[in-house]
């Protein structure tokens, strides 16, 4: 993960800011629902993270650590001096307001991290190498059996049988989330990610759909899908493997056997 904050680091002419939870977890491995990152030209990152995260965090190489409130913004604009750029297409208003409250000039920006991304290492293009071979290997064994008689439920789950045997860790679309009226009643008090969430999630997403929509990592999805699911703010069901199944989503794994 040097590499890529070295990366970032070199293209700086004043400390940026990152916000956005993807890029975080692409510079430093670090998956969390909330947290910041300093990156210093010339080198240095500090990290912000709520006590939450905090002994996680203590466990990233190549940061330091800062421990927040949860209520980040605020508290992180007090502690910065100078200019220091932020992801401006990140940022929502509110929190710029937080930020800016101490004494930094803030300085907007665009793209920085998404330049660093954009030139995969070895490491990445492995990882997208493995992901294809499985799904390729996987859907071409489904193609080899019979469909005659199979129901599209039947099809799917040995769709899943077969990319976990080919080395799939997990699906990516396999739970469902919608918000509650709760949610609803409460959506101009929420968080900004978790508003974020409700807006969508008005109409039934996957938590997969949900990560990649709103540009957060799928562990982080999953870590605020599952507290929103226990404070109340949405309803979670599994799109697979029992007689209330998304039937829509099924078809769109058979649809995907069908082009091939």
């Amino acid at each position: 993960m040097s590499k890529r904050l070295d990366a970032l680091s070199a293209q700086l002419n004043a400390p940026l800011l990152v916000t956005n939870l993807t890029n975080i977890y692409y510079l430093t491995g670090f998956d969390s629902s909330n947290a910041a990152l300093l990156v210093k030209p010339g080198g240095g990152a500090t990290l912000y993270t709520d006590f939450r995260y905090a002994e996680v965090a203590r466990a990233v190489p190549d940061v330091d650590v800062q421990v927040t409130k949860r209520s980040m913004m605020a508290d992180i604009g007090g502690r910065l001096k100078g200019r220091v750029q932020f992801e401006a297409d990140v940022l929502p208003y509110v929190e710029w307001e937080r930020l800016s409250s101490g004494s930094a000039k803030l300085v907007p920006t665009h793209g920085l991290v998404d330049s660093v991304r954009a030139i995969k290492d070895d490491e990445e293009i492995a990882k997208i190498r493995k992901a294809a071979r499985i799904a390729d290997r996987g859907f071409e064994a489904l193609t080899a059996e019979t469909f005659v008689g199979r129901s599209e439920k039947e099809i799917a789950w040995r769709l899943r049988e077969l990319l976990h045997a080919h080395g799939a860790d997990e699906l990516a679309f396999e739970t469902i989330v919608r918000a509650t009226d709760l949610a609803e009643r409460r959506l101009s008090s929420l968080a900004f990610e978790r508003a974020k969430i409700v807006h969508l999630c008005s109409v039934p997403h996957s938590v997969a759909e949900v990560s990649a929509k709103l540009h957060i990592p799928l562990g982080v999805a999953q870590v605020l899908a599952g507290d929103m699911v226990g404070d109340g703010l949405l309803t979670m069901s599994q799109s697979i493997g029992s007689p209330a199944d998304d039937v829509s989503l099924l078809k769109r794994l058979i649809n995907g056997v069908r082009v091939l």
